[in-house]
């Protein structure tokens, strides 16, 4: 059985809708095109690959007085989202990550991280015998953190998948 996946903070304020992807390989995607998010709320540039769309994230709105915007960056399986609420983070970056890891490591089917840095991680899972893989990745830019995930998809992804796209979340500025 497939999981619903995004970025797990938003995962702990709203219940997800899966949609479903193609299958193209992302492990051949070059991140060749940069594209700018600001349009949507989001004031980053990303890299992803050519003929990428990009719109607005199913968990952009207004919860309890506070805004979250929300932006994907979607091509065949790959999914970026990037979100960022509309207020200054009580939270320094590192205990932002922290808080994150802590959520994904309540997850039942966690079996470890495959990559941890400064600014993120790559998850693994399995779940009904699946091995799947995910990431989150934080970006402090000026008084708000921009976080990084996978966009709504109910597709468990390779570890050389989320490489690709968590690569593509490291590019952000």
């Amino acid at each position: 059985m497939k999981k619903f996946r995004f970025a797990s903070t938003i995962l702990s304020v709203l219940i997800a809708i899966g949609c479903f992807t193609s299958m193209a390989s992302l492990v051949d995607y070059e991140l060749s095109k940069e594209y700018d998010l600001s349009e949507y709320g989001v004031p980053v540039t990303v890299a992803a690959p050519e003929g990428a769309e990009v719109k607005t994230g199913m968990v952009n709105g207004e919860i309890d007085g506070l805004h979250i915007y929300s932006a994907d960056v979607i091509k065949d399986r790959f999914r970026l989202m990037a979100s960022m609420w509309d207020f200054e983070p009580e939270e320094s970056l590192q205990e932002a990550l922290a808080t994150q890891k802590g959520i994904t490591e309540e997850n039942e089917d966690f079996q470890g991280y495959v990559l941890e840095e400064e600014n993120g991680y790559i998850s693994k899972s399995i779940a009904d015998g699946e091995v799947d893989y995910d990431f989150c990745y934080i970006l402090q830019k000026g008084d708000r953190h921009i976080q990084f995930g996978i966009a709504f998809t109910i597709t468990a992804f390779t570890e050389a998948e989320i490489k690709t796209i968590y690569n593509a979340a490291k590019t952000a500025y």
